[in-house]
Order: C-alpha cells, then sequence, then structure tokens
C-alpha cells in the first residue's frame, strides 16, 4: 500500500475518503509497505505516539512550494515537532521503507500546513493531537485508514 504519515488542522475522521485534502502537515512522504507489514507498523507507531506529547505550533507566514503552484503556510521551528518527524524516520527504516521524496526528510524537512483549494484561513497557532496515516485509493482519492493519539489519550 501507498501511504504518509500527517497531523490535520482541522476535523476529520478515520475511514474519511477524500480527493481534495484537508488542511495538513505533512509528517513523512508517500511511502509503500507491504500489507502484511500493517500491524505491526500500526503497533509501532502508536507507541511512538505515546512519547510525543501533543503539539502546539505557532504558523509565520505564507510561501509558495512546486514553482508557486502549492500555497502553504509555514510553521516556526519548533523541537516537538522535528522530534516526532525523525522518530517516524526511524520507524519507517526499521520497516525497510523506501519514501517516494526523501529529499524533503530530516534536515532538509520543512513543516507547513498545505492549502486546500477552499481557501481556509489559517490561525496563527495551532492544536494537533493525532497523527493521521493516509493511503492512496482508487482514482484519485485518498482515505484516512488509522488515527494515532500523541501523548496516548
Amino acid at each position: 500500500m501507498t501511504a504518509l504519515l500527517c497531523l490535520f488542522t482541522e476535523e476529520v475522521n478515520s475511514g474519511q475518503s477524500f480527493m481534495n485534502w484537508p488542511l495538513h502537515i505533512t509528517l513523512v512522504p508517500w511511502f509503500e509497505l507491504k500489507d502484511d507489514k500493517l500491524s505491526s507498523f500500526l503497533d509501532e507507531l502508536a507507541r511512538v505516539g505515546k512519547v510525543i506529547g501533543p503539539l502546539k505550533l505557532d504558523t509565520r507566514g505564507v510561501a509558495y512550494f512546486s514553482h508557486d503552484r502549492v500555497k502553504v503556510t509555514l510553521i516556526n521551528n519548533d523541537d516537538s515537532l522535528f522530534r516526532l518527524h525523525n522518530k517516524l524516520l526511524k520507524l519507517l527504516d526499521r520497516f525497510h521503507v523506501n519514501l517516494e521524496a526523501s529529499k524533503y526528510t530530516a534536515n532538509h524537512y520543512r513543516p507547513h500546513i498545505t492549502h486546500n483549494k477552499h481557501g481556509s484561513m489559517i490561525p496563527k497557532s495551532i492544536s494537533v493531537n493525532k497523527v493521521h496515516m493516509v493511503v492512496k485509493t482508487e482514482g484519485n482519492y485518498r482515505k484516512i485508514i488509522k488515527e494515532i493519539n500523541l501523548g496516548g489519550h
């Protein structure tokens, strides 16, 4: 399965499918995970979530990525967000997963909220308490298959 891990900054539900992305912060880009590894991967993901508490993040302005086609709001540098990102990279490494866009990870990770086509307002400060695993489905749809609470709550 092709999946990614992110933090949604607006209300979503596990099992929800969408074509237009809700506002989100990508934690790690798309990766391939063998179906028979999913259960153990989710168990390990839950363990990672327990050691990182809910995040309170501050935004710092708008930028444009992908040749000015994708509008984003940048996130101020936050140690806990980078710690979560790096723990997730280590988890993926333990599962021998290759990332599709690894050039945007580790020291090159630039946390941001990707805007959707609806032009939602982005607050100066946001709180997030769940990591979401999203998979590609038929057509151009995506589906949230798992929510992991941060801090074990």
